[in-house]
């Protein structure tokens, strides 16, 4: 199922959309933060949108539920595309963690228009955008990164500020 497809009815595509607009306005008159903030509001929305429709509660019920599960993920999946690019002016690295490097490098800003996913089109393996990180039972956190040149993980601990740790 394409993305455009999926979102019929569905206000979330109306929001990000808005969003969007918002977005590359404030891009325009350079006030980069709002024109961030802007795109923080994406990716809130699409926050809310997994909160309240619950998928993995919807592909445990089998059936027609699985099925509105997929759409689910369909719209997520087209909110996170979005934001990709809407963030590509400020965090290309970041970018780049969501979007391929041929992808990346010819995206513009028309590409925040609703419609990326289509039907039948096979994604790559998905991997974590940002790192986990954990407390561990001695309340100090332990942050788990993948090494991009071993094929092991690093374990990095940072010790919590007195008052955190009492809190």
């Amino acid at each position: 199922m394409d993305s455009t497809m999926a979102a019929e009815g569905t206000p979330l595509k109306d929001t990000v959309e808005k969003l969007v607009e918002k977005a590359r306005t404030n891009y325009e008159s350079l006030s980069l933060s709002t024109a961030c903030e802007a795109v923080l509001e994406i990716g809130n929305a699409g926050n809310s949108y997994m909160d309240q429709r619950a998928p993995s509660m919807l592909f445990k019920q089998g059936g027609v539920s699985a099925e509105a599960a997929a759409k689910d993920l369909v719209i997520i999946l087209e909110v996170m595309r979005i934001i990709a690019v809407a963030l590509s002016p400020i965090a290309p690295c970041l970018s780049l963690r969501i979007y391929s490097v041929d992808q990346f490098n010819s995206i513009t800003w028309n590409d925040t228009k609703w419609g990326g996913p289509k039907g039948g089109q096979v994604m790559a393996q998905a991997s974590p955008v940002f790192a986990r990180i954990e407390l561990n039972a001695e309340n100090d956190v332990e942050e788990k990164v993948k090494d991009s040149k071993k094929k092991g993980k690093a374990k990095v601990k940072v010790e919590q500020p007195q008052a955190v740790a009492e809190a």
